[in-house]
Parts: structure tokens; C-alpha cells; sequence
């Protein structure tokens, strides 16, 4: 008998289709859209992120400008910009931890 493989031979195992696995999936459909949702704050989060960011570094360039021409109104307006920025960061974390928060006590409720 040739192997498994070989010219000749027909592997008869049955195939399985993605259909055939509806029902085996690992996660509901309910979890997948929660983890679809999770995904989607998370690239939310990473984008405020970098937007908080950038009015600090826009802020902090505008001050050096500032500092090399000596413009004080735009020294000024760089403080500005760096401090918008560090607060617009504490309102988001802020706004992550109660909504955390609140998940929290959701599932808690869910459960009993």
C-alpha cells in the first residue's frame, strides 16, 4: 500500500466546512461583538491619545519657537496648548476609569 499522500491514494477523511463550525464556535456572537467593541474603544483611546499628545509637542514647539524669536505671545500660546493637552489626558483617563468602573458593576449585576 503506497502512504498517505503518494500518487494514487485518495485521502478520504471528510472535510469540514467554516459552516460546519456555527455552532462550535469558541465565542458567542454576543461576546464577539463585545470584543469587536473592546477592539474599537481601545483604537478610540490610542487615538485621543496621540491627539493629547500632539497639543503637548505642539505646544512645547511653539514655546521653544517662542524662546528662539522671542515672541511671548506665542511662549504663552505653547503653555496653553501643553496645558489643554495634560488636562484633555486627565479628563480621558478619568472617563476610562469610570466607564471601567461601570463595566464592572454591570457584570457584577449580570451575574447574581
Amino acid at each position: 500500500m503506497k502512504p498517505p499522500g503518494a500518487l494514487g491514494v485518495v485521502d478520504e477523511t471528510p472535510r469540514r466546512s467554516p459552516a460546519d463550525d456555527h455552532n462550535t464556535s469558541r465565542f458567542s456572537s454576543r461576546d464577539s461583538s463585545d470584543i469587536d467593541d473592546i477592539q474599537k474603544k481601545k483604537h478610540t483611546q490610542k487615538v485621543k491619545l496621540m491627539d493629547d499628545n500632539l497639543d503637548q509637542a505642539k505646544g512645547k514647539f511653539k514655546q521653544a519657537v517662542g524662546d528662539l524669536t522671542d515672541n511671548d505671545r506665542l511662549k504663552k500660546d505653547g503653555e496653553h496648548d501643553e496645558k489643554a493637552g495634560k488636562v484633555k489626558e486627565v479628563i480621558e483617563d478619568m472617563k476610562d476609569k469610570a466607564e471601567s468602573f461601570v463595566d464592572k458593576v454591570k457584570d457584577r449585576l449580570h451575574k447574581d
